[in-house]
C-alpha cells in the first residue's frame, strides 16, 4: 500500500531570511518612533521665591531669610535688585548671526559681508556704546519653526521633532515659563507682532496686545508694519515694564526668496531702521535685548 504524498516543503532560508528581514524592520521603527519623535512631558512645577538658588542658599543662614521673601510689589524682586525699571524684548524671526556681525571662518578669520552692511544696527551700537552692550551667539536647537523656538526660549526647554506638528494649532504653554514668572511679579507685559504668542499666553497674560497673522509667507510687512504702528505710542505711555515685539518679515523673505534676494536685503534694511527708531524711544531705564528665534 503506497503512502500519500506530502505537498511540496517550503524551503527554509527564504522564511528565515522573511522572518529576520520583518524583525529588523519592526526595530528599525521602534527605535526611530523612540529617538527621532521623542515624547516630551511638561512639568507642572513651578518657580517660587522660596526656592533659592544655589548660589544664594550658601550665603544664608535659614531656607529663606526675609530680605528674600516673597513680594508681589512689582519694583522689589525675590532675591536681587534689577540692574533696570523696564526691559524689551525684540524677536526677529530668523535673525542669523551673519546678518548682525561679521562672520568667521574655520581659521577664526573675521569674513565681511554685505548681509551687516545692511543691517548696522548692532555694529553701530557696539561702536557707540561698547561698555553698555554685548553681542553672543547661540546654537538654535531644531525644529525651528517658530512656535517651537518661542516655547524653548520662554521655557528653558528643548523642543522635539514631533512638536512640530504643533506649529499649525499653538495651545497654552503649561510649564512654568518666562510670561508666567513675570506676571507673578506683577509686572504688565505688552505684546506686539506674530499672532503665535497669543496661543501660547492666553487669558489676559498681556495689559496691551497687538497681534498680527503670521502664516502667509509670502507676506513680508503685515506683521511688521503692525509693530511699527503701534509700539511708540505704548512706549511713550509708559504704563508697561516689559514689552515683547516679535518682527516676522525677514523669516517670510527668506522662505520666499532665500537670503541674497532684493526683498531679503529690503527686510533687513527695514528692520534695522525700525530697531534704530525704538532704541532711541526707549527710556534710558531699560534693558533692551534683540534676538533672533532661529
Amino acid at each position: 500500500m503506497q503512502a500519500g504524498r506530502r505537498g511540496p516543503s517550503l524551503p527554509i532560508f527564504p522564511v528565515l531570511l522573511t522572518a529576520f528581514t520583518c524583525i529588523c524592520l519592526a526595530g528599525c521603527v521602534w527605535l526611530f518612533t523612540n529617538s527621532f519623535f521623542l515624547t516630551r512631558y511638561e512639568l507642572k512645577d513651578e518657580s517660587h521665591c522660596s526656592d533659592l538658588p544655589l548660589h544664594l542658599r550658601s550665603h544664608t543662614s535659614s531656607p529663606l531669610s526675609p530680605a528674600h521673601s516673597h513680594t508681589s510689589e512689582r519694583h522689589r524682586p525675590c532675591w536681587r535688585r534689577g540692574v533696570a525699571e523696564k526691559v524689551v524684548l525684540v524677536i526677529v524671526d530668523a535673525l542669523r548671526v551673519d546678518f548682525a556681525i561679521d562672520a568667521t571662518d574655520e581659521k577664526g578669520d573675521v569674513v565681511h559681508t554685505s548681509y551687516t552692511d545692511e543691517f548696522p544696527f548692532f555694529a553701530k551700537l557696539k561702536r557707540d556704546k561698547p561698555d553698555q552692550t554685548e553681542v553672543f551667539r547661540f546654537v538654535a536647537d531644531p525644529p525651528t519653526t517658530t512656535l517651537q523656538r518661542l516655547k524653548a526660549l520662554t521655557t528653558g526647554g528643548l523642543p522635539t521633532f514631533l512638536d512640530a506638528k504643533d506649529n499649525f494649532d499653538s495651545s497654552e504653554i503649561g510649564e512654568d515659563n518666562l510670561i508666567r514668572q513675570l506676571l507673578l511679579a506683577g509686572k504688565r507685559i505688552a505684546f506686539f507682532g506674530d499672532d503665535t504668542w497669543m496661543g501660547l499666553f492666553p487669558n489676559g497674560s498681556f495689559v496691551r496686545a497687538f497681534p498680527f497673522p503670521s502664516f502667509d509667507v509670502q507676506d513680508l510687512d503685515t506683521v511688521d508694519a503692525g509693530v511699527n504702528e503701534h509700539l511708540p505710542e505704548v512706549i511713550r505711555e509708559g504704563d508697561w515694564d516689559v514689552i515683547i515685539a516679535h518682527y516676522l518679515g525677514v523669516d517670510h523673505a527668506g522662505h520666499t526668496f532665500g537670503p541674497d534676494h532684493s526683498e531679503m536685503r529690503r527686510k533687513r534694511r527695514d528692520v534695522a531702521t525700525s530697531l534704530s527708531h525704538l532704541y532711541h524711544l526707549l527710556p534710558n531705564d531699560t534693558l533692551l535685548f534683540v534676538a533672533g528665534d532661529h
